[in-house]
């Protein structure tokens, strides 16, 4: 060892520079764990829209001076465009992107054969989501269901969320491994073998709404946005000239329109989902003329095969506009609702005809909040059937303060809510007569065990979303404000009380009517993040994965079991298409996949 370091010392500092690879190398085979830096010893390439073939799909991009790439300033679900220039197996990339407006994506595509078929590291973009700086990274994979399905998500540590701020990102492909940095910071690494072979690279974006201005009710004038944009786009890595692009595969799309155009308005806002006692579906919507406007008609639609099809419109009586569907056991089709004003009569009216025509309003008692709380409002949710025909029925309740869901103060681009107080908080509320009578509303977010150690106040006066296990238990699902995750709680007595609630599994937002237990025990839950996002747990809510089925911005959607693991969702596309759209969703144990309907 001596000698050799004297041989060592007698070689020139350029030889050293030299001789550093056979070093490295060597040092690898000694079990030092030293790597060369990528997959190829290639140079880097910059990618282009002027000097390379593209195809785009949603509409042609644009590349500015500067070398900004840029998607269309037009609605689409989503834009993609492919660089079929050149293909790789293993590569290395670095880029940088940044969001544009407040609901959008931004993803470098990889290992493409066609606009079906390749993987995508990506940065979901959603409302709350980035207002509360979550930053999230993730690797998925896109098939033939037309859907993103989830490889890795991941939070971010140190990534700021505003709007239009350039971020770097770095990706290695080799093998069935994807590694992932993103402002320097390393992701968890990713395996998958599906997609093996050489494949195209690309960019993605959607585009949601931008925030322009605001209108009527807080929200924003319809302005859509040019998603993300990408500069400093490069690539490294051994050519394969072994395959062709593909052009002809294009996106498929899954949803479709339980309502066409009609005269009553173009806007429409999913209302309610129901079984009607016949077995008909049961589906209430709010068709307006303006967007988010007073005077809104409410209809109803019904479907004979299950969701394929659909009836033309009739109109509901105004005063029932507010009713969630439940056939109870005397056979009857009721709709039931809570006034969200004091003093939260609890109301009812029923059907014989299955929907056709509805009797007189009744009140099955008043909804009575602890002695002393100040609650201003409380809005409440679709009716939740439990196995032992318990009822259960979520909700949250608003104080007249400013609260946290319900003023807003903005200065400088920072939003201020009012504080939390004890009326600020969601609820449960359960019948066990089959609606004729119900319990007083009881906290989902349950009593603190020791007092003495006191909890800082949780953000759980907002959306609360539930579903039944395979055990009995019920999880319940809490909308956050600035927490990465929804808050989790969960109750082993029907509803009668309730854990503390947790930190829980995902984000999501505009979930409230959107969860269900499946024939086979599978919970499903949607609602807005990543895009509009599905979540599935099959080991009764302890695990969940990931979904993005489609991307308009707002959700608040209803969701039903229609089919044994089959569930109808149907949601609100609101600023990207004024339509509600719908879903067949297939659970397997394996994987979710959508129904295809015809015109879907």
């Amino acid at each position: 060892m001596r000698s050799a370091r004297v041989s060592m010392n007698a070689v020139s500092l350029k030889d050293r520079i030299r001789l550093l690879p056979a070093v490295c190398l060597l040092l690898l085979l000694a079990g030092s764990g030293c790597t060369l830096p990528g997959p190829s010893p290639t140079e880097f390439e910059s990618v282009s829209l002027g000097k390379d073939q593209w195809q785009f799909i949603g509409g042609d991009w644009e590349e500015s001076a500067e070398g900004v790439m840029t998607p269309p300033r037009k609605v689409a679900d989503e834009h993609l465009a492919f660089n079929t220039s050149r293909a790789y197996t293993d590569f290395e990339a670095e880029f940088d992107f940044r969001w544009n407006i407040q609901n959008c994506g931004a993803g470098l595509i990889f290992r493409a054969r066609d606009a079906r078929h390749y993987y995508m590291a990506h940065f979901p973009c959603t409302g709350q989501q980035y207002r509360a700086e979550h930053f999230w990274a993730a690797i998925s994979k896109v098939d033939e269901s037309g859907w993103v399905h989830f490889l890795q998500k991941e939070l971010v540590s140190g990534a700021p969320s505003e709007i239009g701020i350039w971020h770097k990102v770095r990706l290695v492909v080799k093998g069935p491994e994807f590694r992932l940095w993103v402002n320097g910071r390393p992701q968890p690494v990713v395996r998958d073998d599906t997609y093996a072979g050489p494949g195209f690279v690309g960019l993605e974006s959607f585009n949601a709404r931008d925030p322009d201005t605001i209108g009527p009710y807080g929200d924003p004038i319809v302005n859509i946005g040019a998603g993300s944009s990408f500069r400093n786009v490069r690539i490294r890595g051994r050519k394969d000239g072994s395959v062709a692009w593909d052009s002809e595969p294009k996106p498929i799309r899954n949803y479709f329109y339980p309502l066409g155009d009609t005269p009553l308005g173009k806007w429409q806002y999913a209302s309610s989902l129901g079984r009607a006692p016949n077995g008909d579906l049961i589906m209430k919507l709010a068709v307006a003329k303006e967007h988010l406007v007073p005077g809104a008609v409410q209809v109803l639609l019904r479907s004979t095969d299950n969701a394929r099809s659909w009836s033309e419109p009739w109109k509901l009586p105004e005063a029932l506009k507010s009713g969630s569907f439940h056939t109870g056991p005397d056979g009857l089709l009721r709709l039931h609702w809570v006034q969200n004003e004091p003093p939260f009569r609890i109301l009812t009216a029923a059907s014989s005809d299955n929907g056709k025509t509805w009797g007189d309003i009744e009140e099955r008692g008043r909804m009575k909040f602890a002695k002393g709380l100040e609650v201003g409002n409380a809005y409440v949710g679709k009716i939740v059937e439990l196995k032992n025909g318990t009822l259960l029925r979520f909700g949250y309740a608003v104080g007249p303060n400013e609260s946290v869901h319900g003023a807003i103060k903005e200065k400088g681009g920072v939003r201020y809510w009012g504080p939390i107080t004890e009326a600020d908080f969601g609820f449960s509320i359960r019948s066990t007569d089959g609606g004729k009578t119900w319990s007083d509303p009881v906290d989902v977010n349950g009593p603190n065990p020791s007092p003495h150690y006191f909890m800082v106040a949780k953000e759980t006066g907002s959306e609360v979303s539930a579903a039944e296990t395979r055990q009995g238990h019920v999880v319940a699902l809490i909308r956050a404000y600035t927490s990465p995750w929804m808050w989790e709680s969960w109750s082993t007595d029907g509803g009668k009380s309730w854990s503390p609630a947790a930190r829980g599994p995902f984000p999501m937002y505009a979930a409230t009517n959107s969860m269900t237990s499946t024939a086979s025990g599978y919970l499903v839950i949607a609602g807005r993040h990543p895009g509009v996002g599905l979540q599935v747990s099959r080991d009764d809510g302890m695990t969940w994965r990931t979904t993005r089925i489609d991307t308009p911005f707002y959700a608040n959607g209803f969701s039903l079991e229609v089919e044994p693991d089959v569930v109808l969702y149907i949601y609100d596309g609101k600023y990207s298409d004024p339509q509600v759209r719908a879903q067949l969703i297939r659970v397997t144990p394996e994987k979710a996949e959508p129904v295809r309907v015809s015109g879907g």
